[in-house]
């Protein structure tokens, strides 16, 4: 069976954007982020290559945990991987060459015998593999009663080996007959992969129970340090959310059987009746009791309960981490989450602020990009050059006073201070700091926008013009450097004007659908105070007339994400009801039509209504989902005053209220004006 093009794509976007370039220097993000140029040809090339149409060794080469190729093979096809895919593989590892670059210059190309290249997306895999072929001696030594696991709680679960990339952590019973089978063991594996065990970084843990006396004797055996402090584990904060998520992986099996291997120790009471939550729901119209449940709970309890979503397929439960917007939780967010909270006892960085600050501004990316560097005191100024052992003398270039660090260039240099006084700017020197980062911070806390504006563009050009004396031995003036800072920042307002005048003229407005797909247009508002939403929906065909229309008031509502979501569910149940079968939905709901566009399983907290419409749009013959900016969405907006004229939902039968008539009537002859001019220029 051959490869197909789709593979290649797929390939390409799970490499990571920066890593694994190729001989050419182009990294994935390069044809992640250019595929509508190259990959055309690329695909054409790479399916040549692995359908064996073309010379692997092409591509493989290389400029240096060496593994015998011949065990890779061997241990694949115990493994029980067909050979067509096992040839696939040994072509990739055996057509490699490497060259040694000696003084700048390549030597002749040599195909090594064994290895694999750390950075090649493909070696994790193999490594993989290969920690497998030890994971198989492990387990034939613990089957042949030569070595025994640890045991764990009182359940028959033993276990001897966790891995973790390439890291392992081996468990068994404290003996030197389990010693000395482990090593053999070890030794065995090393023999066959090549691969060597690091003993100097490794560490052996024991129980409280076991004598010194045998400490020593297993410590000397093995070869290893004997430590009472065992290593912090980094990915700690993500194994909670694990057991969550997987609540049958190895992990949390072994930590349920120790830990909680009884969970129900209640005492009974005699016979009492449990409730259910569906009996709070009403299901004819899947809406919750309240008042039921204000009894039960009361009011405060009852507005988070009626708060929920609740769709007619009735979904499984399933736990979200509310801390971001795709329900998972990863150290990430979690990190984000608390240096955006309210919370006083937790320190704020003093930089957040103003990376936010100058990230915000709207200057060149190449300004922004220099200002990253000068705060964290990336520039090579001659200070950080004669660290790197790549200059001697690092005396200022501009004045020839005092040593060139990014303080001294950018702050202290009498030349800077004289071009800050002339661009009016009296006090930016009064600030004393003494650490760079910090006085960054305090000079730019207190400056308006277009001040910050201002001051990066001059701590680019001060930097631009430093350069010219170091590469050209030009005396740069004062005025010459104040008359450039002024222009630049006249010419970045008019372009910014520019783009404001353009994006203006070329908005984006509504277009009928073409052939018999229906459009429908559904837009939500959010009330935060009294937490009430608006949901408004128009349909119409491709002559721009309408098919239907919908506004419906909703209460109980947390977040505009959620009456967005809602408003979408609703959009896509009016065209069920009515019997459409080709429909394309448009809203200006980013984050909803983006999780519905996704193939991936949605975790957010609008998961109920994305899988819901998802669901529905099985039973059409064709539907899309699009985003469209608000420009395309008025009538749905005009919508809005309709709304409050009723207290339920309300439908429009091939018509829409008065209040958008006019709306209506501006996107059907914008419509037709476009066709008579399609037309005059066709004839």
């Amino acid at each position: 069976m051959e490869f197909q093009a789709e593979e290649i794509l797929k390939a390409i976007k799970s490499i990571s954007p920066l890593k694994a370039s190729g001989n050419n220097g182009f990294p994935a993000i390069f044809f992640q982020k250019y595929w509508n140029i190259v990959g055309e040809e690329t695909t054409v090339y790479y399916l040549q290559i692995l359908n064996g149409q073309r010379n692997m060794e092409e591509v493989n080469r290389t400029s240096i945990v060496l593994i015998p190729k011949g065990f890779m093979e061997r241990l694949m096809r115990r493994m029980g991987f067909c050979d067509e895919w096992i040839s696939l593989i040994m072509r990739c590892i055996t057509s490699a060459t490497y060259t040694m670059v000696t003084n700048g210059k390549n030597g002749k190309e040599f195909r090594p015998t064994r290895g694999l290249r750390q950075g090649d997306p493909l070696s994790p895999y193999l490594f993989l593999t290969c920690a497998e072929g030890f994971s198989r001696l492990i387990e034939k030594a613990k089957r042949e009663g030569r070595l025994l696991g640890a045991k764990v709680g009182r359940s028959n679960i033993s276990v001897t080996h966790l891995f973790f990339a390439d890291d392992s952590i081996l468990f068994g019973k404290a003996s030197t007959k389990g010693a000395n089978t482990l090593k053999r063991v070890i030794n065995d594996y090393e023999a066959l992969s090549g691969q060597k065990v690091n003993f100097e970084k490794s560490l052996i843990y024991f129980s409280g129970n076991v004598d010194e006396e045998l400490q020593e004797q297993v410590g000397n055996t093995l070869g290893v340090r004997i430590s009472n402090n065992p290593e912090k584990y980094l990915g700690l904060p993500t194994t909670g959310w694990k057991i969550i998520m997987q609540p049958n992986c190895l992990f949390a099996r072994v930590m349920k059987a120790k830990y909680f291997p009884i969970i129900y120790l209640a005492k009974h009471m005699g016979s009492q009746t449990y409730s259910k939550v569906s009996n709070l729901i009403e299901r004819n119209f899947v809406t919750w009791k309240q008042k039921e449940i204000r009894s039960l709970f009361g009011e405060e309890q009852m507005q988070r309960i009626v708060s929920i979503p609740l769709v007619s397929s009735e979904p499984q439960d399933v736990l979200i981490w509310r801390g971001d917007n795709k329900g998972t939780y990863t150290a990430k967010n979690s990190y984000r989450r608390l240096n955006t909270t309210e919370d006083p006892r937790i320190q704020h960085n003093p930089l957040t602020k103003l990376y936010t600050k100058l990230w915000n501004l709207k200057v060149p990316s190449k300004i922004r990009i220099h200002l990253c560097k000068v705060v964290n005191e990336f520039v090579l100024v001659l200070y950080n050059l004669k660290l790197q052992k790549l200059v001697i003398n690092t005396t200022c270039l501009v004045r020839q006073e005092e040593e060139e660090t990014a303080s001294h260039l950018f702050r202290d240099c009498n030349f800077t201070r004289q071009v800050l006084r002339d661009l009016g700017d009296i006090n930016a020197t009064c600030n004393r700091e003494t650490n760079w980062k910090t006085w960054l911070a305090t000079e730019f806390e207190h400056l308006t926008e277009e001040e910050c504006k201002i001051r990066t563009i001059f701590l680019w050009i001060i930097w631009y013009n430093r350069n010219r004396v170091y590469h050209e031995g030009r005396r740069i003036l004062v005025h010459e450097v104040v008359g450039f800072i002024n222009a630049y920042c006249a010419e970045i307002k008019h372009m910014g004007e520019v783009i404001k005048i353009r994006t203006k003229n070329n908005s984006k407005e509504w277009r009928p659908p073409r052939g018999d797909v229906i459009k429908i247009n559904f837009d939500a508002s959010f009330n935060q105070i009294q937490h009430i939403s608006v949901a408004r929906i128009i349909v119409r065909n491709k002559e721009g007339l309408v098919m239907a229309s919908c506004t419906y008031p909703g209460e109980n509502i947390v977040d505009p994400t959620t009456t967005e979501a809602r408003t979408c569910l609703l959009a896509v149940t009016m065209a069920e009801e009515i019997g459409f079968h080709e429909i394309q939905v448009e809203g200006d709901a980013l984050t909803v039509i983006r999780k519905l566009n996704l193939e991936t399983e949605d975790r957010s907290c609008i998961r109920v209504y994305i899988q819901e419409i998802k669901r529905k749009s099985l039973g059409f013959r064709s539907i899309k989902f699009k985003h469209v900016p608000r420009a395309a969405n008025k009538v749905v907006h005009g919508l809005a005053m309709e709304v409050w004229k009723y207290k339920d939902l309300q439908y429009w039968v091939e018509e829409a209220p008065r209040a958008v008539e006019e709306l209506m009537n501006n996107d059907r002859n914008r419509n037709d004006g476009r066709r008579n001019d399609s037309d005059e220029s066709g004839s």
